[in-house]
């Protein structure tokens, strides 16, 4: 275990974690022994089930806000090259057109 929080003296992180190594090395209440109301097969099934949707959102939130950090990026980059951009793009579109004409050209007799 590390220090997380500065505020606390060694002293007092030094007893909260005997406290807890204590904790866990305790026997369990013959009380808890049986699984309660709260821990039955079904129970256990929709927490894992609700953990794994979770999990998977969490992913999918971050890989969104990383590709759109990664968009802002490279439209940073782009913006002193808009004028090129623009003239590649009008290229890119007429021989788009050139190509479809020329393979219309092959198929028909015009």
């Amino acid at each position: 275990m590390r220090q997380m929080i500065a505020v606390d003296s060694v002293q007092a992180f030094n007893d909260i974690a005997e406290a807890t190594s204590a904790r866990e090395r305790t026997a369990p209440s013959p009380a808890r022994s049986e699984p309660t109301r709260s821990h039955r097969p079904a129970t256990v099934a929709i927490i894992k089930r609700k953990t794994q949707i979770l999990s998977t959102v969490s992913k999918e939130c971050y890989g969104a806000i990383v590709h759109a950090k990664l968009n802002r990026a490279v439209q940073h980059e782009l913006q002193e090259h808009e004028a090129d951009l623009a003239e590649v793009q009008a290229l890119m579109i007429k021989l788009r057109t050139l190509t479809q004409s020329a393979k219309l050209r092959l198929k028909t007799d015009l």
